[in-house]
């Protein structure tokens, strides 16, 4: 069973210009969470640019690639990549086929997975602190302009959250980088689901906001069970987090999302404790 809470970051961005191509060469601009292969953050651009635009630029690269000329490609790579020039050129044919083959492969479209099954996200960091800590869990969000010569990563945005459970309360904070910089996130939002993996429902969290500055500590943010309730004593469960961050050129939401480890919780005769990895 999944009970939500949402908390709201505002970032404060300080004193730092949209980024503003000042050639005359056409361009369009990405944006992707951890994992987003290029291949897919172009098809999710092809939501928001001119199609024709980009079948110009990406010709452009190709041509730079075929020269033998480094082509930057931001993004992950997918399984079996090969060159950039192929890369490029299965993406020129996918362009050239209509929006309607762009729709049909894309993953989703960039604002998405907040509605997603959080379940279903990745596991990423580990345990610390005897097991009574989740740290490391790391997430991250980039925008980039891309031109013939590739693209440029003109915003990325890191945040690592550490995650400290108990049965009736949940701690977390993070450290937050916005390097490098040039104004186009903002109005961050963290969602946090918790995770139960037995029959037994979980009320809903409910959490104070916590705003911060574009660098430094957010949180921490408190998070506790309505009505009385707590994570049931033996009970297995786990906190899955997404972050959610605006994104001007598009004027849309990009998001990463992760979630910690399974945990499991001292009964009420014993404790309020959860440990990862189990007691």
């Amino acid at each position: 069973m999944l009970a939500a809470m949402v908390v709201s970051l505002m970032i404060v961005v300080l004193g730092s210009p949209a980024y503003a191509d000042t050639s005359d060469e056409p361009g369009f601009w990405l944006a992707y969470g951890q994992g987003t292969t290029f291949e897919d953050a172009v098809r999710m651009a092809s939501h928001y640019h001119d199609r024709d635009v980009m079948q110009v630029v990406l010709e452009g690269m190709l041509a730079h690639a075929e020269r033998g000329q480094a082509v930057s490609l931001p993004g992950s790579s997918p399984a079996g990549a090969a060159t950039d020039a192929q890369r490029i050129r299965l993406l020129l044919e996918d362009v050239g086929e209509g929006p309607e083959l762009l729709d049909s492969q894309a993953d989703q479209s960039p604002d998405s997975s907040i509605m997603s099954d959080p379940s279903n996200f990745p596991i990423r960091g580990s345990s610390a602190n005897s097991g009574y800590s989740w740290r490391w869990q790391q997430f991250w969000v980039e925008g980039a302009y891309c031109g013939f010569g590739g693209c440029t990563v003109t915003d990325r945005i890191t945040t690592n959250v550490t995650t400290d459970p108990g049965a009736w309360t949940t701690r977390a904070n993070a450290t937050l980088l916005y390097s490098p910089n040039s104004g186009n996130f903002s109005g961050a939002v963290f969602s946090t689901w918790t995770l139960r993996y037995t029959w037994q429902d979980v009320a809903g969290f409910n959490v104070s906001p916590t705003n911060h500055n574009a660098t430094g500590e957010m949180g921490p943010w408190f998070a506790y069970l309505w009505d009385n309730k707590r994570v049931p004593g033996y009970g297995w469960a786990a906190h899955a987090h997404e972050l959610d961050v605006h994104f001007a050129p598009w004027g849309q939401d990009i998001t990463d999302s992760s979630k910690t480890g399974q945990m499991q919780c001292e009964p009420p005769s014993l404790g309020e404790r959860c440990r990862y990895g189990g007691l």
